[in-house]
């Protein structure tokens, strides 16, 4: 597990909305040339992926699959996101959302469902087709079916490849709610046991942390953007050694 911090939530929005951007991209490249099994989805992505959705340049037969929240916390993420459709930086037509959670029994236009707020917040403000939007149906007449549906689908996309969510104050995740008494780091502790998971919080949200495992995540990220970094010049290397191989095998061969 991974501790981003950053001065308020503003900037934890945007680097959110940056590192969605940047870590659906160059997916593409690598699934060509790494076996199933090392792409990792969930919470984050592993730094041996590429950078960003347009890297990955996703098709409609081949859609990138993000995960999202609701509520206060994805909010300031967002924005962010709209502002870089709108700036022709980023584009979610060949993107596929899946939604975590809505409230039973809500309709879907109430101001107060998650339908609502997805579109009022995000969806409404993007490239993305409606058709590629997916929200659980709260008035489902069978619940569970609808569940099942919902996780089966999501299985025929081949899973989702980055998910993002929202922890609350308690350390909730969705409705995923702490019974009375157990201690609001359970969330935390439970992604400790994800290999990938990356949680970015403000520096208000570190208060009671102290100083040294503070300064300790700090210095981890400075590491892991130095190893990132690498890593992304090591694969434009590979990948243009490929380019020129290829290009040479074709001139050998027309000679």
């Amino acid at each position: 597990m991974r501790l981003i911090i950053r001065d308020d939530p503003t900037a934890v929005g945007e680097y959110i909305g940056n590192y969605i951007a940047k870590r659906s991209v160059l997916l593409s490249w690598m699934r060509s040339r790494l076996r199933p099994y090392q792409v990792h989805p969930v919470l984050a992505i592993p730094s041996t992926r590429q950078h960003s959705i347009n890297n990955f340049k996703p098709t409609p037969e081949r859609p990138f699959v993000l995960g999202l929240p609701t509520g206060s916390s994805p909010i300031p993420t967002y924005k962010h996101l709209i502002n870089l459709v709108k700036a022709g930086q980023l584009s979610f037509k060949n993107v596929v959302t899946f939604n975590m959670d809505e409230y039973v029994g809500l309709p879907q236009d109430h101001p107060e469902s998650y339908h609502t707020f997805m579109f009022r917040e995000f969806f409404s403000h993007i490239d993305i087709l409606p058709t590629q939007v997916n929200i659980l149906n709260g008035n489902a007449k069978d619940l569970i079916s609808e569940c099942k549906k919902y996780e089966e689908k999501i299985k025929s996309y081949g899973g989702i490849e980055l998910f993002l969510g929202g922890i609350g104050e308690d350390g909730h995740i969705a409705f995923n709610e702490p019974e009375e008494g157990i201690n609001h780091l359970w969330t935390l502790s439970a992604l400790q046991n994800h290999p990938w998971a990356l949680i970015v919080a403000d520096e208000d949200a570190t208060a009671e942390l102290r100083v040294k495992t503070v300064k300790y995540f700090k210095s981890i990220e400075r590491v892991q953007e130095e190893v990132e970094k690498a890593h992304a010049d090591l694969y434009l290397e590979l990948a243009n050694g490929a380019s020129g191989a290829t290009t040479n095998g074709l001139t050998n061969g027309s000679k």
